[in-house]
């Protein structure tokens, strides 16, 4: 803390040296600047000479209370003043710490005059009363003998050069990303501001700049304005804050809480805490914007105010800014010596500017608030946000209605129901089974807003029926209505061929990666196909293969590999296999029938991970990478059709792109690259990816299969999803399908 005040302070301490011994004397001229006689409140009442000196006036003030001295007489025509009062603090690390007003007068023409100034608050109806009643005056006998020497001097050393408004000031966001916000909030307009407060003449500003956020956030998340007790912190405190100045006190409120402003009522002064009292709100936790020593930018200060209410602040307080009463704050000189709390509740980009609440009662500025521009008066600075949980639950929401079950396949019904609340944090999706379903089970929970859910993995020919609640931290809200369908036959006698990526057991038949399974669908009954091992494929996977109704299988691999009769076989070709015989005992005879590198599959991301044969005679082909060729080009999660000219080991022909995965929610994750592929008849493509998916519809990992019925093909794809094969239900748990085909 020390660090933000360390300029400031060395001000004061030249100021001090300067005083001692000075009181109404001259100082010699420094360089083109006039002499000067000081004077302080030890002088009140007496009478002073100026023979062409300038008169300096040091009094004591406090300007975070808002009060000040006002001048109330300078003698007619005889004294003039020269410039805005300057203010310098006297203690360090403190925001409404008192210090020393600097009035500089000059004569103007010989003659006496009584200077008079008085101590208070100028503004609304009271300003006048306030200044006529104040208990703190000052008053010189003033005889000019001679006008005051050039007075063109600079202004006082405390003054910078001002800031344009859209000048970057230092940001302590560490550059993290902000989210948009809008070009206008104010949580004041959304009912979220509680009463303007008054300090008084007590330099509390900062209890009243802790308070303000926190009252807020009450109003804000409970609905409920509370008055929460400022003198408790002022008298409370440990930190030896108090009527001469503090910091943020956040901290008071996670532990031990709020204590309410009818348990210690606001005296604006250090009276002693007296208590016990009895501790109502807390919040969870209070952090910095920036950091405790700079102004966060604009945005990081938009982005807290958008996400967690109006924020504690510091700013620069001067006679300028106690004289605001309306529109855009945009003094011409800077004010840099931070010394008064404030809140900021909200900005407007069209004024280029804050709404910031003050804590000197609604009659000061427009109500209790000013408007003021970006960048002025250092506003901002060591900006702090709260986080306070609700203390009052929430109102259970309203149940969702119009809840509807379709079966999309003999193993998965999908869900889809009305949405009739606005406060839920998600739905519960409860299940029973059977047509005499007599005890619902919860499934499976979905986030707010999300109105359907597809249940997998379900049984063929079974009734299932569901109901749907929506829940918050206040409860679960009542059930929809029931809806009930039943999964259809499985197709008969269909088998699924399929291969996985790693070894595994599946039904009590151990496979090898090079191995092929049957899945019959019917009798959900497991058996080994091909045993890769017997046909010279050990230590090579299979990446893929076509079932052929002749009988012959078409095959891609993994690696490259040597291949006894035929040589060298490279990941990008694809071959056929004639089966003389199959099973635990596999035999037949290989031939070429797609050299890919003769059609442009060359690198290594280019190998061939995925392929099916349209009833057309047409090749889709999906790559282990990014690929092209010519005619398409595409990433791993696509299908390109490839039309022949001329197969096997000289291969020739055409691209194009068939199936853009990306348009139907495949991403570039390496998890939903397309990993094996089919085609049936009607052209509904069915497909495995390389782990966990997540589709319009449908979710699961790499053991299912999953099928898409376009609604448009090439470049811009467009299906519906439906899942065709659960694979951990079936028996295929922790496995990858990484190559399939289905008999009907």
């Amino acid at each position: 803390m020390k660090a933000r005040w360390a300029a400031a302070f060395r001000l004061v301490m030249v100021s001090i040296v300067l005083l001692v011994g000075m009181t109404a004397a001259a100082l010699p001229a420094a360089g083109d600047a006039p002499p000067e006689i000081h004077v302080t409140e030890r002088d009140n009442g007496k009478s002073i000479d100026l023979n062409g000196e300038v008169l300096v006036v040091h009094l004591e003030s406090n300007p975070s209370t808002g009060y000040g001295w006002q001048v109330q007489g300078l003698g007619a025509g005889v004294l003039r003043q020269l410039d805005e009062a300057e203010w310098l603090p006297t203690s360090e690390g403190k925001l409404g710490a008192p210090g020393t007003q600097v009035l500089r007068f000059a004569a103007a023409n010989k003659g006496v005059a009584i200077l008079k100034l008085v101590y208070g608050r100028p503004w609304g109806a009271a300003g006048a009363a306030n200044l006529a009643a104040s208990a703190r005056t000052f008053s010189l006998e003033v005889r000019a003998n001679a006008p005051s020497k050039d007075t063109g001097y600079p202004a006082p050393a405390a003054q910078e050069p001002d800031l344009a408004v859209d000048q970057k000031l230092p940001a302590a966001d560490g550059g993290a990303s902000l989210a948009a916000v809008p070009s206008a909030y104010n949580w004041c307009t959304l009912g979220g501001c509680t009463p303007v407060r008054d300090q008084g003449n007590c330099g509390s500003c900062w209890a009243f700049g802790t308070v303000g956020p926190i009252e807020m956030n009450i109003l804000i998340k409970d609905g409920a304005s509370k008055d929460l007790a400022e003198q408790w912190l002022v008298s409370c405190n440990t930190d030896g804050y108090g009527c001469d100045g503090g910091w943020w006190a956040h901290k008071y409120f996670v532990s031990p809480g709020a204590v309410y402003e009818s348990a210690f009522p606001y005296t604006a002064t250090d009276v002693p805490c007296g208590g016990p009292y009895t501790y109502h709100e807390k919040i969870a936790s209070w952090a910095y914007v920036g950091t405790s020593y700079s102004v966060p930018s604009t945005d990081a200060i938009k982005q807290a105010i958008y996400d967690r209410g109006p924020v504690s602040a510091a700013v620069c307080v001067n006679t300028a800014f106690r004289s605001y009463t309306s529109g855009v704050f945009n003094p011409a000189t800077s004010c840099t010596t931070m010394n008064h709390a404030i809140v900021l509740v909200g900005w407007d980009d069209a004024l280029g500017a804050w709404r910031l609440r003050n804590s000197w009662g609604d009659d000061w500025g427009e109500g209790g608030y000013m408007w003021i521009a970006y960048g002025k008066n250092r506003v901002g600075y060591a900006a702090a946000s709260v986080v306070y949980n609700s203390s009052v639950p929430p109102t259970p929401p309203a149940a969702p209605t119009n809840l509807a079950a379709t079966a999309v396949s003999y193993s998965q019904i999908n869900l889809a129901w009305t949405d009739n609340s606005g406060n839920e944090t998600g739905f519960k999706i409860e299940r029973c089974t059977g047509a005499d379903c007599n005890g619902f089970a919860q499934i499976a929970t979905v986030g707010a807003g999300v109105t359907s859910y597809a249940n997998t993995g379900l049984a063929a020919s079974t009734s299932y029926s569901y109901r749907v609640r929506a829940y918050n931290d206040g409860g679960d809200s009542d059930y929809s209505n029931t809806a009930t369908a039943m999964t259809p036959d499985p197709p008969a006698g269909a088998k699924l061929y399929l291969g996985s990526s790693t070894a595994g057991t599946a039904g009590g038949v151990a496979f090898a990666d090079e191995d092929i399974l049957i899945k019959d669908m019917g009798t959900g009954a497991w058996s080994l196909f091909i045993d890769g091992s017997d046909i010279g494929l050990a230590n090579t996977d299979i990446d893929a293969f076509e079932l052929q109704a002749g009988g012959s299988l078409l095959m891609s691999f993994d690696t490259d590999f040597t291949l006894s009769g035929l040589g060298a076989v490279d990941d990008s070709d694809i071959l056929r296999f004639t089966p003389t015989s199959t099973g635990a005992t596999t035999a037949g005879s290989w031939s070429w029938y797609f050299d890919g590198s003769d059609v442009g599959l060359s690198t290594s991301d280019e190998d061939v991970d995925a392929f099916a044969l349209l009833p057309d005679g047409r090749l889709l082909v999906s790559t282990l990478g990014s690929f092209s060729v010519t005619g398409a080009s595409g990433a791993d999660e696509d299908l390109i059709a490839f039309t022949p000219t001329a197969l096997g080991s000289t291969t020739s022909g055409a691209w194009a792109m068939y199936f853009d995965g990306s348009d139907v929610g495949l991403s570039s994750t390496s998890n939903e690259d397309v990993n094996a592929a089919w085609v049936d008849a009607a052209g509904k493509i069915y497909l495995s990816t390389v782990g966990s998916f997540g589709v319009t519809g449908v979710s699961g990992d790499g053991s299912d299969i999953i099928v898409c019925t376009p609604g448009t093909l090439g470049s811009t794809t467009t299906c519906t999803w439906t899942m065709y094969w659960d694979g951990s239900a079936n028996g295929f748990t922790g496995e990858v399908t990484d190559s399939l085909s289905i008999i009907p």
